[in-house]
């Protein structure tokens, strides 16, 4: 088993004079922060550390024209807040020969590739601008990799995937201004592209020999170019885009599509837009005070596709455009975890919606209150029945008390009779043996 030294920070060029040299004495799992300046280095990284620069618009490594501007040879190493730039006219930004390692938040741009990821799987490259190179990024033999939330532009190909790179996931990039927005080929197949928005490209999709994936859980990419409708106005067109003679985007965007991240609650959470209008000034707030949240942005003329996690709202109150209130409406997803609402608005305009746990709480004590008149409905209900029950066998009572007294008086009536019959019948026995005795006597 490797055990590592502790982990420790190097600075350039506080440390070290140059890039390289803080990089030669790192062990692994160190970090190496560059301050802003122009750094004229080809740098080769063999040990898994993170180098990060102060910022990237201001933390600038330059290959002079010479080479690749930065190799890595080993895993774990990750890239980030640097502007990355020319390197020599057949060369590499960065050239990624390895697995497992993270390139994010870096400007790269006029190089002859800007990323090359050659017989290496399990790299992520994030949050990126890769912009006026001949080719953005390049994956070579290259499977199981990341690409997502960068933007590539004004490359002449802007992802050039190619000679078996097989299951790559391609998602939330914007390819906008390209010669060619992403190029396939050469058996290079099962690699998913979703949630993408493909602007003003010359060609969106150059494809041969493949066969991708270009929707992910009944979503698919925004295409400037798509001619469908969407007549259910559910923001998903309703037939599919054809981006070549055996590729088709089964659900394509009907708007670009815009990704909001949010902390809250101890988490990040992330609010999905697809909107054919601008979306700007989005913000999300949340006021302790009165326990209620609020989603704002601006927007054009258009319409928009919400997607709204329940961790941030538990349920939807209002939804405002220009402080007005409008009916909202739900779409039917089968998805537990998020509401899912379509907004049109005719005009540019201010959109809010709202949540407030006051609401549910006035909401919950109307329905406590509605069901304890319910209960208290049933009780008078119950009670008049009793009432009714009890009327019935007090005169149910009195008709028995009633008839006890006749069969009383009848009863009476009956011993006098028979006290009386019997009297007579006595005397009468009485008499005829007397009677009898009488005339045995003669």
């Amino acid at each position: 088993m490797l055990v590592y030294a502790s982990q420790s920070t190097l600075r350039v060029p506080d440390d070290y004079p140059t890039i390289q040299e803080a990089i030669n004495s790192a062990s692994h799992g160190d970090t190496i922060f560059v301050r802003g300046g122009t750094y004229q280095e080809n740098i080769i990284i063999k040990k898994g550390i993170t180098l990060i620069g102060e910022d990237r618009e201001n933390t600038i490594l330059n290959g002079g024209g010479s080479g690749n501007v930065i190799v890595i040879m080993a895993s774990q190493v990750t890239i980030s807040r640097f502007t990355i730039t020319n390197s020599h006219m057949q060369g590499f930004g960065i050239y990624v020969g390895y697995f497992g390692n993270v390139i994010s938040d870096n400007i790269i741009i006029n190089n002859n590739i800007g990323i090359k990821i050659e017989y290496s799987s399990g790299n992520h490259v994030c949050r990126n601008i890769i912009s006026s190179n001949n080719i953005g990024m390049q994956m070579f033999s290259a499977s199981g990799n990341k690409i997502y939330e960068n933007t590539f532009a004004n490359n002449y190909f802007g992802i050039d995937i190619y000679y078996n790179s097989l299951d790559n996931i391609i998602y939330e990039n914007a390819f906008q201004q390209n010669g060619y927005g992403v190029r396939i080929s050469y058996n290079s197949n099962n690699n998913a592209f979703y949630y993408n928005n493909f602007i003003a490209n010359t060609k969106d999709v150059y494809a041969e020999q493949t066969t991708n994936i270009w929707s992910h859980d009944s979503k698919g990419n925004y295409w400037d170019e798509y001619e469908g409708r969407d007549l259910n106005k559910d923001g998903i067109g309703d037939v599919p885009h054809n981006i070549t003679y055996m590729d088709k985007d089964y659900y394509p965007l009907m708007g670009k599509f815009y990704s909001f991240a949010i902390s809250f609650s101890g988490g990040t959470h992330y609010v999905i837009v697809i909107s054919n209008s601008t979306i700007t000034n989005f913000a999300f707030k949340n006021v302790v005070e009165t326990k209620s949240a609020s989603i704002t942005f601006n927007a054009s003329a258009g319409f928009s596709r919400i997607t709204i996690p329940k961790n941030l709202m538990k349920k939807i109150h209002n939804v405002l455009v220009n402080e007005k209130e409008i009916n909202i409406t739900f779409l039917d997803v089968a998805d537990p975890e998020n509401f899912y609402l379509y907004i049109e608005y005719y005009n540019d305009c201010s959109v809010k919606i709202f949540y407030s746990e006051l609401i549910d709480l006035h909401d919950q004590l109307l329905f406590d209150y509605s069901n304890l008149l319910n209960k208290l409905d049933n009780v008078n209900k119950l009670f008049s029945s009793l009432q009714a029950d009890f009327d019935k066998l007090k005169k149910q009572l009195h008709d028995i008390g009633s008839a006890h007294q006749s069969f009383k008086r009848n009863f009476e009536s009956f011993l006098y009779i028979v006290a009386v019959a019997s009297s007579i019948f006595i005397i009468a026995t009485v008499y005829l043996s007397k009677k009898a005795h009488e005339k045995s006597k003669v």
